[in-house]
């Protein structure tokens, strides 16, 4: 039984080598063998194998899988493709997409005019309560760290006594 994702690069394979009206149906095809989890899993979980193999199929026109995710996002339609500038439609795409990605992070927000003094001693406060809680995690990590090592010689020691009872149980059993 064929995977959707390789029936759709069967049929990507045919449409290499033909007009942009083909890269439209072969770019849809290719961003939804991208986004079959199937087919991450043939690569396995190789995201970077993944991309390159999809690429491969787009090298003819020097477009990436996610050039033409961006354009289909922006050129729905066949006929966009077909009588587009292939180039001038990547860039449209991508400085769309980066917009996109610039209204989707959060703005810094400007500090107006000195900090408060009230608003300094907390943060000074807070420093002071981090830096001693961090010294009380280091003394308390060594003290771990102290006790680990008594308690392994404790066990190296315990492993020592029950060999030497296995041998004399062992001497004591045996036929005189």
């Amino acid at each position: 039984m064929s995977r959707k994702w390789q029936t759709l690069m069967k049929e990507v394979d045919g449409l290499i080598g033909q007009s942009n009206g083909h890269l439209f149906e072969r770019s849809t095809r290719l961003v939804a063998i991208w986004d079959d989890h199937n087919f991450l899993d043939h690569h396995s979980g190789n995201v970077d194998k993944a991309e390159e193999s999809l690429n491969s199929k787009l090298g003819d026109y020097g477009l990436t899988i996610f050039d033409v995710k961006a354009m289909l996002k922006m050129f729905t339609k066949k006929e966009q493709w077909e009588s587009g500038n292939l180039r001038g439609m990547l860039a449209e795409a991508l400085a769309a997409e980066e917009s996109r990605r610039q209204e989707s992070r959060a703005p810094v927000v400007a500090r107006k005019g000195p900090v408060a003094r009230k608003e300094f001693e907390a943060v000074q406060k807070s420093a002071e309560v981090s830096e001693r809680r961090a010294e009380s995690l280091a003394d308390e990590n060594a003290r771990l760290r102290n006790d680990n090592g008594q308690l392994r010689a404790q066990l190296e020691h315990a492993n020592g006594r029950i060999e030497e009872l296995e041998r004399v149980l062992k001497m004591d059993m045996q036929p005189a």
